[in-house]
């Protein structure tokens, strides 16, 4: 695969001269997806991958739905590999050599990442170097002890927190301003957790509708059977109510018209079931994210025609849809860039 101004770009852009890469620092910008011919993407994620699971020692795998640089953001996530860019830099020559037991790899990333550098760390990186992201999270979440770091990091269990971070953190947040950390300590390691993963992510969604007591008692008795059957069916009566949905001054400005075509924000849950039909789509299903202000939908409609059905996830078009899935086409394609870009929204 040749070289693309994409690579001359990223190394231009960041310091990426010690090697290190992280999302909150050094940043994949969406500028650079404009760069890239899109027949080059899977030849990317696929040289991303394998040298991601070089470094690493294991095949980590990866599942994301995201596409072109939002994908390259989720495989160099964390710092798998403490030289990424090089790895970037030479897609038709990859090899690299990196010493794990270097103090010096160590430290950068416990600088970029702003985690404490303890001993337990120290030693799991060598072999495990997806230790420091777990780290990165549980610091992120509002962990500060060293001896308490150590035994959440080793926990197979609590491999998860990479895949849903944000969901995780929440909940610890909350959770520190009722119990302390040995006390969710407890909690998170213990060996009846079958629950946990799904309930820590029904939390989120359906936080709205979630009381104090209820964390409370999820602290207090653990991951039931009985806890995940309740947040289960708050989920389900938020996914079939009739809900009016508010939204924000700059959400607001999403409801506007582009030459012929028109853009609107449901009103309500009950719209946007309605929306799954008229588009023959599953976006009903993303109704209690939309709740929680994970996501936003609009629609696109031309007269009395339904033409787009967009996701926007912070200031990013998540995805965007024709009828039944379709991709849209590119008269389509040119009224929704004219939309992102009166909105500023990155595609």
């Amino acid at each position: 695969m040749d070289k693309h101004p994409f690579i001359t770009t990223i190394n231009e852009r960041y310091s990426f001269q010690t090697g290190t890469f992280h999302t909150e620092n050094n940043s994949f910008s969406e500028d650079d997806a404009t760069t890239i011919p899109k027949e080059m993407f899977s030849d990317i994620i696929r040289e991303l991958i394998k040298m991601r699971d070089k470094w690493a020692g294991k095949k980590l795998g990866f599942t994301c739905a995201a596409q072109g640089i939002e994908a390259f953001r989720n495989i160099a996530r964390y710092p798998y590999e403490p030289n990424i860019a090089a790895v970037i830099s030479s897609i038709k020559q990859p090899g690299f050599s990196v010493d794990r037991k270097n103090p010096a790899v160590f430290n950068e990333l416990c600088t970029k990442l702003n985690i404490p550098n303890f001993k337990a760390l120290r030693k799991i990186f060598i072999t495990e170097p997806a230790a420091v992201a777990k780290c990165h999270v549980f610091v992120k979440a509002g962990f500060s002890d060293v001896n308490i770091l150590a035994r959440l990091i080793q926990a197979k269990e609590l491999d998860f927190v990479l895949d849903n971070e944000d969901d995780f953190i929440e909940f610890v947040n909350n959770a520190l301003n009722i119990k302390s950390e040995i006390s969710i300590t407890r909690l998170l390691l213990r060996k009846t957790n079958y629950y946990m993963q799904d309930c820590i992510r029904m939390i989120s969604l359906c936080r709205s509708y979630t009381d104090e007591s209820m964390i409370k008692r999820i602290l207090d008795d653990g991951f039931t059977r009985y806890n995940h059957d309740v947040f289960s069916k708050t989920v389900r009566n938020l996914e079939y109510s009739d809900t009016t949905l508010k939204y924000s001054a700059q959400e607001k400005k999403y409801a506007c018209k582009i030459e012929d075509y028109v853009f609107h924000l449901p009103k309500t849950t009950g719209e946007i079931r309605n929306l799954g039909t008229a588009f023959q789509n599953c976006v009903a299903s993303y109704i209690p994210q939309v709740f929680s202000k994970k996501t936003t939908i609009v629609y696109a409609a031309k007269g009395d025609e339904y033409e787009m059905c967009i996701e926007v996830v912070k200031n990013r078009i998540n995805q965007v849809k024709e009828k039944y899935n379709d991709d849209i086409s590119p008269g389509q394609n040119r009224i929704l860039q004219k939309w992102a870009n009166m909105q500023h929204l990155y595609m």
